[in-house]
């Protein structure tokens, strides 16, 4: 199971990178390092998922399936936001409302941009050429590594929510309590991330918060209208 969650970490960082550079054509270290404990997480639960039976082909067959599942997202959503310029990230139903432009639109983008789609579908070819073997037993030695792998992950994302660059509109905290803004989720979460923000949002409901002035709430002078001495046009012949 080691090996598979090895490999799940490998294709699925691999696909958050190749996608973070194809949509916005720069990659920092810093993101590089956010989105490697994102992808640690999601690893686990899709190691789970190409483990959850008895037979080793079974298994295969599933994490191929989750794979190929996997690339069709990523290379919807590239395509989706080369036209666009947006990201549908599972709101709407896959590539349906990419369709609506034009099919000949889609062919064009998708010939536009055949590098990095030809680069998301490597690991799948390379799966069916050498997969490894998916051994479905499950002792106390994995789940102690996946649960010390999970914590980890999820303590420095923690950090990096609450505490990195709050005093920017766009801070992870911001983009995950209160504003939506698909793109810079992506941005910064990565699309496996930002999807599942969005399915979570769709699911119970989200309500940016607007900040609104307290002069005009409250009704009270501004400094500037303290400072500024206004006068009117004032006609005495018109009660």
């Amino acid at each position: 199971m080691r090996r598979t969650f090895l490999y799940n970490f490998i294709f699925l960082l691999y696909l958050e990178v190749v996608f973070h550079i194809a949509c916005f054509r720069e990659f920092s270290v810093i993101g590089g390092i956010f989105l490697f404990f994102v992808s640690l997480i999601f690893s686990i639960l899709l190691t789970f998922l190409s483990s959850i039976t008895k037979k080793e082909k079974l298994n295969n067959i599933i994490m191929k399936f989750l794979w190929i599942f996997l690339i069709i997202i990523f290379i919807a959503e590239l395509v989706y936001y080369q036209i666009y310029e947006s990201f549908f990230s599972i709101n709407g139903l896959f590539f349906a409302s990419a369709i609506k432009g034009g099919f000949d639109k889609v062919l064009l983008t998708i010939w536009h941009n055949i590098i990095p789609i030809l680069l998301f579908i490597v690991p799948v070819v390379i799966s069916f050429i050498k997969l490894p073997k998916n051994n479905p037993r499950f002792n106390k030695n994995d789940g102690l590594v996946m649960l010390g792998i999970a914590m980890l992950s999820l303590s420095y994302i923690t950090f990096n929510v609450r505490y990195m660059d709050r005093n920017s509109s766009y801070s992870f905290y911001n983009l995950l309590f209160r504003v939506n803004m698909p793109d810079m989720t992506v941005k910064k979460f990565g699309l496996m991330a930002s999807s599942s923000i969005s399915i979570e949002r769709k699911i119970f409901g989200f309500k940016a918060v607007t900040e609104e002035s307290e002069d005009i709430l409250t009704n009270t002078p501004t400094s500037l209208s303290n400072k500024v001495k206004v006068s009117y046009n004032v006609d005495e012949n018109i009660e």
